[in-house]
């Protein structure tokens, strides 16, 4: 048997000599301290999100959840949007002539291209 096993077996059996009041009590408080533990770990990366989409970090009130994840969700479409070019093959800024690219890029590929 293993030890978390053999743990359970012991707590179950601890449980058994305690009144069934106390036991639903002790069952509750335990249950709120880890659905408390569970909220404050979601608040915490609630807030380290909002921190990094800089729709808000402009915001000069505290953001709701729903807000945050709503402001994330748009940020990374617009990244996903941004790479998608890149993807596509258009790296070229649109104001280059090809030629001018071609100008720029020789230079400092030299010794990088066979």
């Amino acid at each position: 048997m293993n030890r978390r096993r053999r743990d359970m077996i012991d707590g179950q059996e601890q449980m058994r000599l305690i009144p069934p009041d106390e036991q639903k009590k002790y069952l509750r408080e335990n249950h709120s301290q880890i659905e408390k533990r569970r909220r404050d770990k979601m608040n915490t990366y609630i807030t380290e999100l909002c921190s990094m989409i800089p729709t808000c970090k402009a915001m000069s009130r505290k953001t709701d959840k729903l807000t945050v994840l709503r402001f994330a969700v748009q940020h990374l479409k617009t990244i996903r949007g941004s790479l998608d070019s890149y993807t596509e093959g258009n790296y070229k800024p649109p104001m280059l002539t090809d030629k001018e690219l071609k100008q720029l890029i020789i230079p400092c590929a030299d010794g990088f291209m066979f």
